[in-house]
């Protein structure tokens, strides 16, 4: 192979030691201060400081790969016959395998030991493929991977390769690390403006320029801050693409780059603020965490379209990182993140019941040592879920009240390229799946829910696809009830209601016996309980559980392009209650639970009473606690008990507990339209006090409110 003509020609070992020396002692001319005049002796060592940390984290994210066997088939004009530069892709970007090469090929010679020769085909092979990547300018019709996904790759190379890279190769590559200002606002928001900003760090460290650090960090700043747009919510959730819970895709890379960020600029005069990492604390405590089952979980409903991509790396193992790095940064918070952490690493469950309401994103997640179960929905504030660059295909149905339930977080592993996408665990809809493309929506406006941050109710009024219901969620303890009513439906299939669409593991147990082993079709008519894999469903109300059990095999493409025809195969089994073609009124109640064994018939009373199940109201009592748990679809009454009456003067949602002839009254809007809510107790005493609340006027959220009173 031959090599072009080189600024500076060097050969041999003399170069090598050169090049070796220029690493260690000095700076290569086009790094030196483009603002020499304004950089300081000082400023220069923290330019080095955060380099070297820089430099730190490239080396530590693995090693050389493949790095010999690429410069030994990379050709003279430095490009791979087996990459596509022509390809304009918008998802699986097919050239940028080039800069992954080049950024191996520079970790590797970053290797202390390198041999002279090894040395200098390395450095002839890094300098080959950079200018040719320059000179050929490849682009994708996504502007995410001109302006961001090849600068990340490019920042590396540079990093890792500074001092063997030829100085006119060098200045053309840094010229390609973008700023927030360099691209239309749009683009610079949430975690797209801090990957920007992450580049004008780089820009800035390596040309010396203190003004690109001073910009970037204040871009940063700029993110760190409570929002209502795309960002950290009120609630610690996460919106990216609009009010769409992103908070494990986005926002765990947001999580994860400013924390990176934060640790490249401590101790600088470029250091991100104690108020915003305490912010981070704070997103990565109750944003993130509740969000975690075992090793492997982190809510799928959260990640938008990502949760149909292949991962090497599961995702809490990345969230535990963070904050393993950010606890030393924020020592008030530095205890609670440790433990976080530690119990993350080793999928360790909370150390205690919790139930969480994201209000801002339409979603519910409520967790005990025993379980983990989660519903999503979707409002006209809300965006329920994407499909983009091939991505999440099927995903039509995601946000419609889709309940995940696990005990270690693996219960759902594999499944998505094998799923029956029109039966998702907890939707009820026709057996349909429209093409999903772009934003998700959902025109209903009562959507919500009432937390008291150990128990829940969620509330959705579905309306899609020719289908409508009134669909409510109650989680207490290690048990969730689900309710829907006035389910009706004009479309051309049936309605079917999913109590889980999960991995078939081991026997189905029901209240008559175990089911045969074999897969089949299998209706539990009249059983009182089904258990398998350590779950309980008893039906409540409606028609009998249906039982499918059966191996499937499907093509990956088929809800992610970029997967390819390979096939995927797995065991799966669907619970499911079928309402029938074209239902008018139909009803359902179950409930789901987590037992300590196989139950028994002794076992399986749950210690609940369902009060109502119809279109105006749906409310239950939990028998070991004495708390009512009510939607009301319009207003209405309730009797609370004998001689014990609740009016209520609006739709809305109660979360209503007594103790000791006090009452406290959670109420919330799901509509988020009122403003106030009247209730009204009536007891035979003839005591009948009336409230006016004013929602949010003493909570956080701005659409609930709590009365506390005496009878």
């Amino acid at each position: 192979m031959t090599t072009p003509a080189r600024s500076s020609r060097l050969t041999g070992q003399r170069r090598w030691l050169l090049q070796r020396l220029a690493m260690l002692a000095t700076a290569p001319a086009w790094l030196r201060p483009v603002n020499a005049a304004a950089a300081g002796a000082n400023t220069e060592t923290f330019f080095a400081m955060v380099l070297r940390r820089v430099r730190d984290d490239y080396m530590a994210e693995g090693g050389p790969g493949d790095a010999t066997r690429f410069v030994a088939t990379i050709n003279t004009n430095g490009t791979w016959d087996d990459v596509d530069y022509a390809d304009r892709g918008i998802g699986d970007w097919r050239p940028m395998p080039h800069l992954v090469r080049l950024r191996r090929i520079a970790r590797s010679l970053a290797q202390p030991g390198q041999a002279p020769p090894a040395m200098q085909t390395g450095t002839d092979a890094l300098n080959r493929g950079l200018r040719a990547w320059l000179q050929r300018k490849p682009m994708s019709d996504n502007w995410w991977h001109n302006t961001i996904g090849q600068q990340r790759e490019i920042g590396r190379v540079i990093v890792l390769g500074r001092a063997l890279l030829d100085e006119d190769i060098a200045v053309q590559a840094i010229t390609l690390l973008q700023d927030p200002g360099m691209v239309p606002p749009a683009q610079a928001t949430g975690q797209n403006l801090t990957w920007y900003a992450t580049q004008q760090v780089l820009r800035g460290a390596l040309r010396n320029d203190a003004g690109d650090l001073v910009r970037a960090s204040a871009a940063l700043a700029s993110t760190l801050r409570i929002t209502l747009d795309e960002g950290i919510q009120p609630d610690f959730s996460f919106h990216q693409h609009g009010a769409q819970l992103y908070t494990g895709g986005y926002g765990l890379g947001f999580l994860q780059d400013n924390v990176q960020l934060a640790a490249w600029l401590a101790g600088t005069p470029w250091a991100l603020s104690g108020s915003g990492l305490d912010l981070l604390a704070n997103y990565a405590l109750r944003g993130m965490v509740p969000l975690l089952r075992g090793t492997q979980w982190l809510e799928w409903g959260a990640r938008g379209r990502e949760f149909t991509r292949k991962e090497d790396l599961p995702r809490p193992g990345l969230v535990a990182n963070a904050m393993v790095r950010l606890a030393p940064l924020v020592p008030r918070r530095s205890t609670d993140l440790s433990a976080a952490a530690a119990r993350t690493k080793v999928g360790g469950p909370p150390p205690a019941t919790t139930n969480q309401l994201f209000w801002r994103s339409d979603f519910m997640v409520h967790q005990t040592r025993s379980v983990y179960m989660s519903v999503k929905m979707c409002s006209a504030r809300t965006v329920g879920t994407e499909s983009g660059n091939g991505e999440n295909l099927q995903g039509f149905w995601l946000p419609f009240g889709v309940t995940y339930l696990l005990r270690r977080g693996d219960e759902y592993d594999g499944l998505p390229p094998v799923w029956n996408w029109s039966a998702l665990p907890g939707l009820t809809a026709p057996d349909a799946v429209p093409p999903l493309k772009g934003y998700q929506t959902h025109q209903a406006q009562f959507v919500g829910g009432v937390s008291d941050g150990a128990t829940g109710v969620a509330t959705m009024a579905l309306d899609k696809l020719q289908t409508t219901g009134r669909l409510s969620w109650f989680f207490m303890g290690d048990t969730m009830v689900a309710m829907g009513a006035g389910i009706r439906s004009t479309h051309d299939h049936p309605i079917a209601t999913t109590l889980n669409q999960c991995r078939w593991t081991g026997l189905v147990h029901t209240s008559a016996g175990p089911l045969p082993e074999r897969g089949d079709r299998t209706s539990t008519a009249g059983a009182r309980w089904l258990w398998h894999d350590g779950l309980m469903y008893l039906p409540l109300d409606g028609p009998d559980l249906l039982v499918q059990r059966e191996h499937r095999t499907q093509s990956s493409s088929a809800i992610n392009s970029a997967l390819g025809a390979t096939n995927a195969n797995a065991k799966v089994l669907t619970i499911a209650m079928q309402h029938g073609l074209r239902p008018a009124g139909a009803k359902f109640a179950y409930a789901v639970s987590t037992p300590t064994a196989m139950p028994v018939s002794a076992t399986v009373d749950l210690k609940l009473q369902i009060l109502s199940n119809s279109e105006s109201l749906q409310a239950l009592r939990w028998l070991t606690t004495s708390q009512i748990m009510a939607v009301f679809h319009a207003k209405g009454s309730l009797l609370i008990r004998e001689g014990l009456t609740l009016d209520v003067d609006s739709p809305c949602i109660c979360l209503i507990t007594a103790q000791a002839g006090e009452f406290a009254i959670g109420v919330g809007d799901p509509t988020r339209r009122l403003g106030q809510i009247g209730l009204n107790l009536r007891n035979n005493a003839g005591k009948s006090p009336s409230i006016k609340l004013t929602l949010g006027s003493t909570t956080p959220i701005p659409y609930q409110d709590t009365w506390v009173g005496q009878l």
